[in-house]
């Protein structure tokens, strides 16, 4: 039985794919804001493809772990951005405008505020919306820590937060994870079918 370099090379490419569906980007705001400061983002800010924007207001920055004594226990600088005192609705999606899964995100209620009640709303692929209504504790509380909140919705389209009590909440890491189109998932489901084609031959 002789396998051939096609094979190997279809193999690989469907496995190189797969592994790179599989894994979530981890979006972290780092390196925006200078130690101890912040910055106005006006409207909205872009990393690795996804893009926050706000609805409500314009109130809406990237926070240093240091600004204003919070001191969020967050060893690598900026904690991640803020819904100030005026912005109450942010929306998450990418620029793609494709279907992704929102897996978690961390947040708090920062410089003394909360906590504060935020529902959730996930706008679902071919119709529909699926909604969850977290309360964010104030930093102080947790330690100087961030609560991760993880919801493990799937195949979105976009998703809007909205604090409906409280100032100030402050968010990081989300964890996104952007769905492959059907006919992308199509393609390599057929170069693997080829792979194992070509092994019988």
């Amino acid at each position: 039985m002789r396998i051939g370099m096609n094979s190997i090379v279809l193999s690989s490419i469907a496995i190189a794919a797969a592994s790179t569906f599989a894994t979530a980007d981890l979006v972290e705001f780092e390196g925006i804001a200078p130690p101890g400061g912040d910055v106005l983002l006006f409207d909205m800010y872009s990393e690795l493809g996804w893009e926050f924007r706000e609805l409500v207001n314009d109130d809406f920055r990237i926070v240093s772990a240091t600004f204003g004594g919070t001191q969020l226990t967050n060893p690598t600088g900026d904690f991640g951005f803020t819904q100030g005192a005026t912005t109450t609705t942010i929306e998450v999606r990418h620029e793609t405008g494709g279907a992704f899964d929102f897996l978690s995100f961390d947040a708090a209620m920062l410089f003394g505020g909360g906590p504060g009640d935020h529902v959730i709303t996930g706008f679902l692929n071919g119709g529909g919306t699926i909604s969850q209504t977290i309360t964010v504790p104030k930093v102080a509380s947790n330690g100087g820590a961030m609560q991760t909140f993880a919801l493990d919705w799937s195949d979105l389209l976009s998703v809007q937060i909205e604090r409906v009590s409280g100032i100030w909440t402050g968010y990081d890491n989300f964890n996104l994870n952007l769905v492959p189109a059907p006919g992308v998932l199509a393609m390599f489901g057929l170069a693997g079918f080829a792979a194992r084609r070509k092994r019988r031959m």
